[in-house]
């Protein structure tokens, strides 16, 4: 052996074991990859995942609904990061994407419990209101620049707006939003034990996070004539974050509502964000939620219309998508799936 390839040959083992090192180096990003699964019919710890009072859920449910997560990987070598890349079951992203500058994993985790309970009181509002179930609309707070200070005042009832009864609050944000630019409404309430009397505001546009509506500045809150229970949804032991179960969640309020008849003995899986007034949200990691409901057996998953691009380019063989947009939809589509059609709108 010559000099020469002596030393190409040292050169190149020295390179081979620098590039080893780099690519198990810890790099700073997180894998999404496919979590667990859980059916919004069933129990914790044996009670309900969801109970209503007054209407008891079925002791053996006929059919499940799935809500997906997203298990994530925090500690990634060079090389699984890139091996992620590229795979459809994992998705790679840098840490700063999912963590702000200087945020724990423990303030993180908060964060996630936080949209979960708020995702938790949407789906319940979403819910009963889609099913026509009154509340009690009572203002908690009012905005000392709008229309509405000095003739509303915390603790009052809204009954009604120019004469139409208010169901709940989302009833009356649609029915001041209908009302004619720079027309007052006449807004029936009632303050403590007084009779209820009738004030005329004049509704004021704002444009805010969601988009340009009509408003008289008051911050309502519903107390519903029924109540519902949601517990923590857990899996493994820990608790599942974020606002994305939201949608799968109203619709199992709804089954239960209607004693299981909504589902009918089907299995759905699904995802997306829920407003309390019924309106599907995107979320992230579609792809990788479509790997976890194929392998736990469904053969339907639920699609947030702003995520079907992406779930397109990852469909599962044996999964069909269907898109939805509102919760009104995705209960007909359930019934629908229940009574055996399959024409409903896809990605």
């Amino acid at each position: 052996m010559t000099r020469r390839t002596a030393t190409l040959l040292v050169t190149a083992f020295l390179v081979a074991v620098l590039v080893a090192l780099g690519m198990a180096l810890p790099v700073p990003y997180v894998a999404d990859e496919p979590g667990p699964v859980s059916d919004v019919l069933g129990s914790v710890n044996g009670k309900p995942l969801i109970s209503i009072a007054g209407r008891p859920a079925p002791a053996n449910p006929s059919g499940r609904l799935f809500l997906t997560t997203v298990s994530q990987d925090s500690e990634l070598t060079l090389f699984q990061a890139v091996v992620g890349y590229v795979s459809h079951q994992r998705a790679v992203v840098p840490e700063e994407v999912l963590k702000s500058p200087g945020q724990s994993q423990a303030d993180l985790q908060r964060e996630f419990q936080r949209e979960m309970v708020e995702s938790q009181q949407d789906a319940i509002s979403a819910a009963l209101h889609e099913q026509g179930v009154p509340a009690t609309v009572t203002v908690t707070d009012v905005d000392p620049t709008s229309p509405a200070f000095g003739k509303l005042a915390k603790g009052d009832v809204v009954q009604a707006i120019d004469g139409q009864k208010v169901q709940d609050e989302v009833d009356l944000r649609a029915k001041i939003n209908r009302a004619a630019a720079d027309k007052p409404v006449a807004i029936t309430y009632q303050r403590g034990k007084a009779p209820p009397a009738t004030v005329s505001i004049v509704p004021k546009t704002v444009t805010d996070a969601g988009g340009t509506r009509k408003a008289i500045g008051v911050i309502p809150d519903n107390q519903w004539s029924v109540k519902v229970d949601v517990q923590t949804v857990s899996i493994d032991g820990q608790p599942v974050g974020g606002p994305s179960a939201g949608l799968m969640l109203a619709l199992g309020i709804l089954d239960v509502y209607n004693s299981n008849q909504l589902v009918n003995g089907t299995t759905v899986a699904g995802t997306g964000t829920i407003s309390d007034d019924g309106q599907v949200g995107p979320i992230g990691g579609v792809q990788q939620k479509l790997v976890g409901a194929r392998r736990n057996g469904a053969q339907v998953f639920l699609v947030p219309a702003g995520n079907c691009a992406e779930a397109r380019r990852a469909i599962p063989s044996g999964l069909r998508l269907v898109k939805v947009d509102t919760l009104h939809q995705a209960a007909d589509v359930l019934r629908e799936i229940a009574a055996g059609k399959t024409d409903q709108p896809s990605c």
